[in-house]
């Protein structure tokens, strides 16, 4: 049990407990950073579960934040994280197929029933160093197994994101999914359309952070979810290929994981409207654009020697250029690029700016921006260095 004793957070989250104890409540850690302990990996963060209410937890902790009071939970800041209290309790009926219409604060035994998976609904008593397990999830964590809590389909009614959770679970831990839970998330494959685009979106992305995204990704196409998030856009042949490329890149970065399964859907005229509803940021959909784009110009061979200075040295070049090596497209091609690099330590400045096209009664307009354009790539290409040469050939192109 040393490894939380080791991390970071420990002091403050053993000071939380140490004092909800000394006012005569229980105090364990709970869920994912119980699990995480166990097999010997240090938590991202740590959740304290207790039998006091949220008003209590408030009466002792002044600098407490109410983020979900109504199911029982307060937050404890601290300056680079926080710590979730959250009152043991029982749920009820979930109408929204995602939270609870009411709860009821109730004992730790119970508290584990409503959970997810056996393994995610230990908890750990720090004083007594002792896993208090209501549920057999140590002999699932054993096993590496992924089993709901109860009924598997009442857990699924309850709150349909455990599907996507479950895969990403099973990409996350390296763990099998137990047959009945497994054919649950089959049978109620379609029921993940009620799920927000944001919270998909949030679930596919964690996912796409594990060891074994690939797994994760063929999973969510085996069970049948994969067809409902994407079925704007799904392609058996498209996410097959995709899957197949992502087992080579396993350590990628998750944008650049990303960056290449959207490549295998460039051709797909609803991408980009996908994209939107499933609430990516603006400047990620730019980002996968631009590198698709760009790589389908280098392809076609439509970028000049200028351009493709430009293209070496840009923020993005390098995703782009380990694309390229991974799917063996224009391969000879981008190396000629990577090349150029070396003809400059970084891109020189630009030798002629807007003032100077408008002494050449060049007004402000999409012309002046193509001309500058222009001039810029002609300074690359010829590494011209004196501004004034570089005039006269700019005046050329205007007359």
């Amino acid at each position: 049990m040393n490894l939380f004793e080791k991390h970071p957070q420990w002091p403050s989250v053993i000071e939380i407990c140490e004092t909800l104890q000394h006012k005569g409540y229980t105090a364990w850690l709970a869920g994912g950073c119980v699990r995480d302990l166990l097999m010997n990996v240090s938590p991202q963060d740590f959740d304290v579960a207790t039998n006091a209410t949220p008003e209590e937890v408030q009466k002792i902790f002044s600098k407490s934040i109410d983020v979900g009071k109504s199911f029982g939970i307060i937050m404890i800041p601290f300056q680079d994280y926080r710590v979730e209290i959250a009152t043991f309790r029982s749920d009820g009926l979930y109408q929204d197929g995602r939270r609870p219409t009411s709860i009821v604060f109730t004992t730790p035994e119970e508290d584990a029933q409503r959970r997810d998976f056996t393994v995610n609904a230990l908890f750990y008593d720090p004083f007594q160093k002792e896993v208090k397990d209501f549920v057999n999830g140590l002999a699932d964590l054993k096993s590496k197994i992924l089993r709901a809590v109860g009924d598997p389909v009442k857990r699924f009614e309850e709150d349909k994101l455990r599907m996507l959770r479950a895969v990403r679970f099973f990409a996350q831990l390296g763990f099998s999914i137990e047959s009945e839970t497994l054919a649950a998330i089959v049978r109620m494959a379609p029921e993940i359309s009620k799920i927000s685009s944001e919270r998909i979106h949030y679930e596919l992305k964690r996912m796409l952070q594990t060891p074994r995204a690939s797994a994760g990704l063929q999973l969510l196409d085996d069970v049948g979810l994969l067809k409902v998030m994407a079925h704007d856009i799904y392609s058996a042949e498209s996410f097959h290929k995709a899957i197949q490329a992502l087992k080579k890149v396993e350590d990628w970065p998750v944008e650049e994981k990303f960056s290449l399964l959207w490549y295998f859907f460039r051709e797909h005229p609803q991408l980009e409207a996908y994209l939107k509803k499933m609430k990516y940021p603006q400047k990620q959909i730019e980002f996968y654009f631009y590198i698709m784009s760009k790589l389908k110009e280098i392809e076609t061979d439509v970028l000049s020697k200028g351009e493709q200075y430009e293209l070496a040295f840009h923020p993005y070049a390098k995703i782009m250029f380990q694309i390229a090596y991974q799917l063996n497209i224009c391969v000879e091609k981008i190396k000629k690029i990577e090349d150029l690099l070396s003809d400059f330590p970084s891109l020189p400045e630009p030798l002629l700016n807007g003032n100077d096209l408008k002494q050449l009664g060049v007004a402000p307009s999409a012309e002046m921006k193509v001309l500058l354009k222009k001039a810029y790539y002609y300074q690359l290409e010829r590494r011209v260095t004196d501004k004034n040469e570089l005039i006269f050939w700019t005046k050329a192109q205007i007359t």
